[in-house]
């Protein structure tokens, strides 16, 4: 176990890593004899290394290639374009206009960057054979702690940056090194009286917006495991943030920057930020396009689209799996004296009750198998403790005439409903449809019942006498991934779990339909059967003064204007997770923002 600290091995990891590369080699060259349990026979096992997951700082201690200087992209190699400030004394790399397609506008646009066009052609991809013959001088050098003993390279003899080994500020020498590079003249310092004075950035937040910033993620509840909660890692007076975790990071550029920023900077740069915050979006995501890849490689020119190309998925390739198993080694020290026996034995009793397990009956699993027919009956959420209530005949009769109507094995029924309705030429109210439809539906599967007692028609005749007056609410379920609290419950956490959207129409087309989750309620059926459902209150999505898009794809909503709906409930299955955001720009408004399932194993 190698940790870091002052005694890390640093560059010298290369000697504890020789086993492992010789086992490699092994593994690659000539492999080892494996019995296929499968098939009774020996087979050669191949193995080879296609990545390692590891942060840029590691990067260079593993490959060899320092990440500092003015070589510090292993990716570009010695092809690095990068100058010394003069006054600020740092290694600045610039020139990025060079990963632009030939034709591309910004290659000739001289007034908008350093006076020059730019017509140098991109570096050039290394293969393993290039980087190979790069290293091949390097593998009699000492590598050690000890400074007299280590052997010392002359890289600017070499012209690379194998095995080499300041923080950028806004300031005065800042601003004179962009004056001598002629580029961003609203920046560069303006002599007053004999005092150079520094203008405000466009990008700069005043204390107030600062504040404000602060203040807005110390406010924010996201759904529980989303984000950790951000409250105790702000501090609004100081105006800073300390403390988060890098997943933490991910969600502030992938999420909540451009919600926290709506308002506080300049259209150009607002704008800025949210290109970049949906690029690290697609980026991250859990599927990739090859066509989506190559269009964000031509918008933002940077390796990471190219390395997903050929990695795949990030979700395959970053630390954040790696680091949820650390934590779960880490449980398994009993010992303090003893950490890497206590996790020894902690895995292999872990590993032992695994095995053991795969013989056991999985019959009863802690979930009780439901042997009905019916789609709307099969849905198994996992349930918080439940209260028993009476439905009052109000609620009773929306639950049950909603889970007609939604029911796919009662479809053909209303259809043939419908045709009966149109037919009559009678005109009634839509309640008054609605009851004349559930008395209908129930005759009509009663008379099927007495000509067929199937497990189908049994389950027919359940739904069709509808819910029991004694149902259950609860204050928690999971379900399609999400897990969800009612409003009341959620007013007592840092989490808000209570906000949800379901896909609808509207007679004219399919929207999203926005609202809170106010109760959870199990409806009991005759034979054991049970149906969840959801309780909301819906924000008004069908004219413009409840809902609004800008031209970015935020969608906002009034939530000071409901939806005039006779449809409180949706079934658990049908509902999806967002959470609602403070719109700076609009008082009153929220900006929604949807999740992704995160209990998916359920």
């Amino acid at each position: 176990m190698v940790i870091p600290g002052p005694e890390s091995p640093g560059d010298t990891i290369d000697i504890f890593l020789q086993p492992l590369i010789d086992e490699l080699s092994e593994l690659w060259n000539i492999g080892v004899v494996t019995f296929d349990a499968s098939i009774s026979q020996h087979f050669t096992l191949r193995a080879a290394l296609l990545w390692t997951i590891n942060d840029f700082p590691a990067y260079a201690n593993l490959s060899g290639w320092s990440t500092k200087g003015k070589l510090a992209c292993p990716c570009c190699n010695k092809d690095t374009l990068s100058m010394r400030l003069q006054n600020g004394g740092k290694e600045c790399y610039m020139c990025h206009r060079r990963f632009l397609p030939l034709d591309h506008k910004w290659r000739a646009n001289k007034n908008l960057f350093d006076g020059k066009a730019e017509k140098r052609l991109p570096p050039k991809s290394f293969s393993g054979k290039d980087i190979l013959s790069q290293v091949q001088d390097l593998e009699d050098i000492i590598l050690s702690r000890d400074i007299t003993k280590k052997t010392r390279l002359y890289h600017e003899k070499r012209g690379d940056n194998w095995n080499k080994k300041s923080k950028t500020k806004d300031n005065l020498k800042t601003r004179l090194d962009l004056q001598l590079l002629n580029i961003r003249p609203e920046l560069h310092p303006i002599d007053i009286g004999g005092v150079l004075q520094i203008p405000v950035a466009p990008y700069m937040l005043s204390s107030d917006e600062k504040k404000q910033l602060c203040l807005f993620l110390k406010q924010l509840k996201m759904p529980e495991g989303f984000c950790s909660n951000l409250a105790p890692c702000i501090n609004v007076d100081d105006k800073k943030f300390s403390g988060l975790k890098s997943h933490d990071c991910h969600i502030l550029l992938e999420y909540l920057i451009p919600l926290a920023t709506r308002g506080l900077t300049l259209e150009p740069i607002y704008e800025a930020l949210v290109e970049l915050s949906m690029f690290f979006s697609k980026l991250c995501s859990k599927s990739l396009k090859m066509e989506d890849l190559k269009q964000l490689e031509t918008q933002i020119p940077i390796t990471l689209s190219t390395e997903a190309i050929l990695g795949g998925p990030v979700q395959y390739r970053w630390m954040y799996p790696i680091e949820q198993y650390m934590g779960t080694l880490k449980s398994y020290v009993r010992n303090q004296s003893h950490p890497e026996a206590s996790i020894v034995e902690s895995y292999l009793t872990n590993e032992c009750i695994s095995l053991c397990s795969r013989y056991f009956d999985t019959s009863d699993c802690g979930l009780t198998e439901n042997k009905t027919s019916l789609s709307i009956f099969l849905s198994i959420e996992d349930l918080s403790g439940g209260v028993g209530i009476n439905l009052d005949r109000v609620d009773r009769k929306l639950a049950r005439i909603y889970v007609l109507k939604n029911c796919e094995e009662v479809e053909p029924f209303y259809n043939e409903y419908l045709q009966k309705r149109i037919s009559s030429g009678m005109v009634l109210s839509e309640e008054e449809w609605d009851t004349q439809y559930i008395n209908w539906f129930k005759t009509k599967v009663e008379e099927l019942y007495r000509e067929e007692k199937s497990q189908r028609m049994e389950d027919l005749l359940s739904l069709a006498r509808g819910p029991l007056e004694y149902a259950k609410t609860l204050v928690c379920c999971k379900v399609n991934g999400y897990k969800f609290n009612t409003e009341e419950h959620d007013e007592g956490l840092t989490t808000q779990n209570s906000d949800i959207y379901v896909v609808g129409n509207n007679g004219i087309k399919t929207i999203d339909y926005y609202g809170v989750l106010t109760h959870i309620i199990e409806l009991q059926y005759l034979g054991g059967n049970r149906i969840v459902l959801f309780k909301c209150r819906w924000f008004d999505v069908e004219t413009e003064r409840g809902i609004k898009e800008d031209k970015y794809g935020f969608v906002s909503i009034n939530c000071q204007r409901m939806l005039k709906s006779n449809e409180p409930f949706v079934l658990a299955t049908q509902a999806k997770q967002v959470f609602y955001v403070k719109d700076n720009t609009s008082k009153g408004w929220h900006i929604v923002t949807k999740t992704n399932p995160r209990y998916s194993y359920l």
